[in-house]
């Protein structure tokens, strides 16, 4: 079961078709469905979907960065196999998978040398096996706190910021915020 109908969601299926991978159905939170279709598969409630097949594959559509939204997850993710794929393709087309992993190795291993300290080790360390299982549990071992993220930059006065982005200046604000300088 897919959970979600955005571009992730779009990703997915398009990933999932080139390796003939097949989904059983199309899910949204309850709060989101309404009578509507997705790609071809009639969009179901997670009720509806648990009622309909039971105990799940599920792989996760969307990303959030919304605690509430996050807690649901988790909460489906106890009552099924959750997975978010890795479906983000190389030059060459392919994904981060076993196969790409050993292609690469010895520059991911040089990469990781380059790390000084062991929060940076244990994230990169996380974020390999994210990309190679899909499994949440590895976003989740490397997830500080965003304040502790902004103390990593050491970020002074001289610094020059410029948020690039088309939504609503949130990015600097939050850069302000943390920064204290600014």
């Amino acid at each position: 079961m897919l959970y979600g109908t955005g571009d992730g969601a779009d990703r997915l299926i398009d990933s999932f078709e080139k390796r003939n991978i097949k989904i059983e159905g199309v899910f949204a939170s309850d709060n989101f469905v309404r009578d509507r279709s997705f790609r071809g598969f009639k969009v179901l409630s997670y009720s509806e979907a648990k009622q309909t097949f039971g105990k799940m594959t599920i792989v996760l559509g969307f990303g959030t960065h919304d605690k509430s939204v996050i807690e649901h997850i988790l909460a489906i993710s106890k009552e099924n196999d959750l997975y978010m794929p890795e479906v983000i393709e190389d030059k060459e087309g392919q994904v981060f998978d076993l196969e790409n992993y050993y292609k690469h190795r010895d520059e991911i291993s040089f990469a990781y040398s380059l790390l000084a300290d062991e929060l940076s080790q244990k994230s990169f360390t996380s974020i390999i096996n994210y990309r190679l299982s899909g499994k949440l549990e590895y976003l989740l071992d490397c997830q500080v706190e965003e304040r502790e993220s902004w103390k990593l930059l050491n970020i002074n006065r001289k610094e020059v910021y410029v948020d690039c982005g088309a939504y609503n200046g949130d990015t600097i604000a939050r850069f302000s915020s943390f920064t204290k300088e600014w």
